[in-house]
């Protein structure tokens, strides 16, 4: 019995052994497998990096390719003017060079230019692509001025009331006339608001070209946004052949001034004559869109 104690702490460590060795062994065999995955899929990985890198060398090639045959036409293709591009000149063609076609215009005479700025209650195509605005741009400066306009028109209709023709137009029928005071605090406002939107929008310099044409435009067609009280007159007037004509009438009371003029010709769909006739209920002649 006493020698089968050693003999069987032997082969009890010998089992240990051979059991730690084969677990060993099966960790390495677990490794080398998944190492080995792992390398073919970074292989498939570099091949496919090769076949891009090829790719874009091919597309390199082609790019320079075109890029050197637009250069060697562009060397040999005439020029389109044929005469160089000048400052803008009165004197000499209307500031257009013969045969060019363009010249450069300083944005700072932007305001001279003649093109029309708005139609109804929206910036015209001209003036959306001289100022560069996005369709995004555009579109936040219609609404800015269409909000202001209707604003003021509102004004206008809430503080009108009718009157009788002033004596100062002594020819033409009765017709019909109305009172607006004054809305020059208002259009004040109106206006400061409008200006705030458009930097918003526009940013500082190129609202400052288009408030320059924005201005005249108020001045011509909104009254300088009501700064004087005004009457406003539609008047028949019978033609010495016979035929009865509409006049129209404003008077500035502030200053006693006014202009009376009989409608002859169809008014411009956007003129204030054209808009008062259509809040007053007055038949007149209009053109067309």
């Amino acid at each position: 019995m006493s020698n089968l104690t050693p003999l069987l702490a032997v082969l009890v460590t010998a089992s240990m052994i051979f059991l730690n060795q084969n677990a060993r062994l099966a960790k390495v065999r677990s490794a080398t497998a998944q190492l080995a995955s792992q390398a073919g899929i970074l292989r498939a990985r570099a091949g496919e990096l090769e076949q891009r890198q090829a790719d874009l060398r091919r597309q390199l090639a082609e790019s320079e390719d075109r890029l050197r045959l637009l250069q060697q036409g562009q060397a040999t293709a005439p020029s389109p003017n044929t005469e160089p591009i000048v400052p803008p000149d009165p004197t000499r063609q209307g500031g257009w060079p013969a045969n060019a076609q363009y010249f450069y215009l300083p944005k700072k005479d932007l305001g001279s230019v003649g093109y029309r700025l708005l139609e109804a209650n929206r910036l015209t195509d001209d003036a959306t692509m001289l100022l560069g605005m996005t369709a995004a741009e555009r579109e936040a400066v219609d609404e800015a001025y269409d909000q202001m306009w209707r604003k003021f028109r509102e004004l206008e209709i809430q503080r009108m009331e009718p009157v009788e023709k002033p004596k100062k137009w002594t020819y033409g029928e009765k017709g019909i006339s109305y009172h607006i005071p004054s809305l020059e605090n208002e259009g004040r406002a109106l206006r400061t608001s409008f200006q705030s939107s458009l930097q918003q929008t526009l940013g500082i310099t190129r609202p400052q070209y288009l408030e320059e044409a924005v201005g005249e435009y108020f001045s011509r067609k909104l009254d300088d946004l009501g700064q004087d009280s005004r009457i406003i007159s539609f008047c028949p007037v019978r033609q010495p052949n016979g035929n009865t004509q509409m006049m129209y009438a404003i008077l500035n009371e502030t200053t006693g001034s006014g202009d009376a003029r009989v409608i002859q010709e169809p008014l411009e769909q956007d003129s204030p004559a054209a808009y008062y006739a259509r809040l007053f209920g007055v038949d007149v002649p209009i053109k067309n869109k």
